[in-house]
């Protein structure tokens, strides 16, 4: 099978909550032309209307086929790599990409690792909970003085990027990436042990928590594996061990 018909397979777009069914109809217009068909939508407005075709013309195959999740969690359930899509700057936003940072990287896990890149509401984009759910996140380089884009418009982009970038580029070997709910339950874990080790409130801040936070910051600034998940596991357990 070619590269370029592999990697597109395993590369999702997500919509978190849109509120449009003609953004919805867009999308898969914008997903159309760069040759992706795998769309995702959380707690979607009804979009079941003539002005999602009409907007998603001769796209039809890809709103039928997306599928439908009340919970981003679910939604997620079975990918390997989250790529969150913001513009906006704070606390929470801190470990962000240009897009052209991690497409190579994109790019190299998604030969056999389902990748999924998240796109928020249309009046709010992402929420910080929904970024928890992140690995990296990325932004599209517009220009300063008008930086938004429309949701349909930064779909375009970032499917544009990527088509262009798969065509070109040869496979490569890839490593075996451990799945995204046994991430979360390791950082469940770091979390447990921090509170064990008297990492809890200092003053009015919850220390833990943002001794986490870096944590989360630092390790996807790599790719993990289950060896390394299970790794860092095993020095969370011998922690409890010791501390009982």
């Amino acid at each position: 099978m070619p590269l370029t018909k592999k990697v597109k397979d395993n590369i999702h777009i997500v919509l978190v909550k849109p509120r449009h069914a003609g953004n919805i109809g867009s999308t898969a217009r914008a997903m159309n032309n760069m040759g992706f068909t795998r769309l995702i939508l959380i707690d979607p407005v009804d979009y079941n209307v003539p002005e999602t075709y009409m907007m998603g013309w001769n796209s039809e195959s890809i709103i039928r086929d997306a599928l439908v999740f009340d919970t981003l969690e679910k939604g997620l359930k079975n990918v390997h790599l989250v790529i969150g899509t913001t513009r906006r700057k704070g606390k929470s936003r801190e470990n962000q990409f240009a897009f052209e940072e991690v497409i190579d990287q994109v790019i190299d896990v998604a030969q056999k690792h389902k990748v999924a890149f998240l796109f928020g509401t249309e009046s709010k984009g992402l929420l910080n909970k929904e970024l928890k759910q992140c690995h990296k996140l990325c932004f599209i380089d517009t220009h300063s003085s008008f930086p938004s884009l429309n949701l349909a418009q930064a779909v375009l982009a970032v499917c544009y990027d990527l088509h262009k970038k798969i065509r070109t580029k040869s496979p490569r070997a890839t490593i075996k990436l451990v799945k995204k709910d046994h991430i979360d339950h390791m950082y469940e874990h770091i979390d447990k042990v921090l509170n064990i080790l008297g990492y809890g409130i200092k003053g009015n801040r919850p220390l833990h928590q943002q001794i986490l936070k870096r944590i989360r910051t630092i390790l996807s600034r790599t790719l993990l594996e289950k060896k390394d998940v299970q790794m860092i596991r095993g020095i969370c357990q011998q922690i409890e061990k010791r501390k009982k």
